[in-house]
């Protein structure tokens, strides 16, 4: 998960955070074309986890501070997506978000 955020990460930094969307997808159809999520149901889920922490953060302001992967986007996630449990063992320290209503 870790390398992930740093892709993401530095991919905004060089400027090409659309980039990010167009490899997932690359990476899904691949994964797909040779039936890899049958044995591997959790890879799916990570591929979607991923899918969407990337629109949370590219698609949205918080691209314009980098920093905001780690304090916004990924807590959010955290709260409102199915993310892997992994991920959350991994990242202890990042705000604990709420939804109310």
């Amino acid at each position: 998960m870790q390398k992930v955020l740093f892709w993401i990460e530095t991919m905004n930094l060089l400027g090409r955070k659309e980039g990010c969307n167009a490899a997932i997808r690359t990476v899904e159809k691949q994964l797909m074309e040779y039936d890899i999520f049958n044995d591997h149901h959790d890879l799916q889920l990570i591929i979607t986890a991923v899918q969407d922490l990337i629109t949370a953060f590219i698609q949205t302001l918080a691209s314009l501070s980098t920093p905001h992967l780690y304090i916004s986007c990924l807590p959010t996630e955290f709260t409102t997506s199915s993310v892997p449990d992994q991920w959350k063992e991994s990242f202890t320290k990042v705000p604990n978000i709420q939804c109310i209503g």
